[in-house]
């Protein structure tokens, strides 16, 4: 099942005594809980439409571009194999050249996708792919303005039931700012962002990368047009079983949340040189592997067990919050960050806890070693 939405039309350019029109936008695609879609035995793959490009600024303002369509996936069956959603890329912002104090027409934004499915699960492997932003337009007279870059499209999903291999979420890339000789370059647009509901198993590994900023663009004499962000990406599990490792493609990439139902991870998360950036757990959340993140954050009233036979398992950034820590029999638990604060710890018969630095425990009552 193969789902494309429109892209966006281009704005018109600014030529004499006139303003060009609008692009318009995309055409959306809506796949709604009537469609009654059970089962595809296949794949499933979503492209949503490019935002348009800006309008070029002559002796009158350039015009915006269309946004591209969006697609938006209301409910859908068990897919077979794989699962890929691919975010349109902003436009490019339109240049400004000709005559003094004219401003170019943005692009327009990279359309978005969302699967609002409350019941799938996947054969295969998942990947998400956010848009990229677009660049930004050029400028070469005096106090004019390069468009600016449209925004990456953004992707959502949510997922319930156990899914099949691997999940790999890439967020966008941020458009370049564009340089200028005289006058304002262009801004690059955002990267688009992810945000990811997993409601159940994932049988393969977790690949997470927020994706990268823009460049700015160089000056030449003009204000240069700054850089896009980068989209970002959130993996929220519940009530799951992650049984491959976690990675990042970069250090400090990506946050996981925690909710609703206890979640284990079985390998590790991340590496020494390649952290994972913030784990919150909101809900009990077990560890059977090292956890080298650069915050760790959990709260009130939620306890995270560590569970390991390995030589070590390794804690690597700060542990914050006022949640509770069990380290298991015959598990050596080595928490290596700063500034640690906890409200409750146990370490059990034949545990063992090692500090790197100091640990704050809250509830001063309660630390509790067994014997052994």
């Amino acid at each position: 099942l193969t789902l494309l939405s429109g892209n966006g039309g281009n704005g018109g350019d600014g030529v004499v005594a006139a303003v060009g029109g609008i692009g318009q936008v995309g055409g959306d695609l809506t796949l709604s809980q009537s469609a009654n879609i059970q089962n595809i035995t296949g794949g499933v793959g979503m492209t949503s439409g490019n935002g348009g490009n800006g309008g070029t600024a002559g002796t009158t303002t350039g015009v915006v571009g269309g946004q591209g369509g969006d697609i938006v996936v209301v409910e859908l069956g068990n897919i077979g194999t794989t699962l890929t959603a691919t975010g349109g890329d902003g436009g490019t912002g339109g240049a400004s050249t000709v005559k003094d104090s004219q401003t170019a027409g943005a692009g327009g934004r990279g359309g978005a996708i969302g699967l609002q499915d409350t019941s799938t699960t996947t054969g295969g492997a998942i990947l998400y792919t956010a848009g990229a932003g677009g660049d930004g337009g050029s400028a070469n007279c005096t106090s004019c303005v390069g468009g600016k870059g449209g925004a990456g499209g953004i992707l959502t999903m949510l997922l319930t039931g156990a899914q099949g291999d691997s999940v790999t979420l890439v967020g966008g890339a941020g458009g370049d700012g564009s340089s200028a000789v005289v006058g304002t370059g262009g801004m690059g647009g955002a990267g688009g962002t992810i945000a990811a509901t997993i409601a159940g198993d994932i049988a393969g590994a977790v690949s997470l990368d927020d994706g990268n900023a823009g460049s700015a663009g160089g000056s030449a004499g003009g204000t240069a047009g700054a850089a896009g962000v980068a989209g970002t990406v959130v993996l929220n599990l519940a009530s799951s079983t992650v049984t491959g490792a976690v990675t990042v493609v970069d250090d400090g990439d990506a946050t996981i949340n925690t909710a609703t139902g206890a979640v284990v991870f079985s390998a590790d998360i991340g590496t020494s040189t390649k952290k994972l950036g913030v784990l919150n757990a909101n809900i009990q959340t077990d560890f059977t592997g090292n956890v080298y993140v650069d915050s760790l954050v959990i709260a009130n009233g939620v306890r995270i067990d560590t569970e390991s036979t390995a030589t070590e398992q390794v804690f690597s950034g700060a542990i914050t919050g006022d949640g509770d820590i069990s380290v298991k029999a015959n598990t050596h638990a080595v928490f290596q960050g700063t500034g640690n604060t906890v409200d409750t710890m146990a370490v059990a018969a034949a545990g063992r806890l090692e500090l790197n630095d100091n640990l704050i425990i809250q509830n001063d009552n309660v630390l509790t070693i067994a014997s052994g």
